[in-house]
């Protein structure tokens, strides 16, 4: 994780909207997007956001 400490905990809103819409149909949108990034971390945030 030391490697993104220095990033502010946020995720592009595109990665989002581009997520969203790919997973429209999706019970939970969030957990495939969380999976398309490859570090979970951008994920937690994406969730509580």
């Amino acid at each position: 994780m030391a490697k993104y400490s220095k990033q502010p905990p946020h995720v592009d809103d595109d990665i989002i909207k581009e997520g969203m819409n790919k997973y429209k149909h999706h019970k939970n949108p969030y957990v495939m997007i969380s999976r398309s990034i490859s570090h979970r971390q951008s994920a937690k945030y994406i969730y509580y956001r």
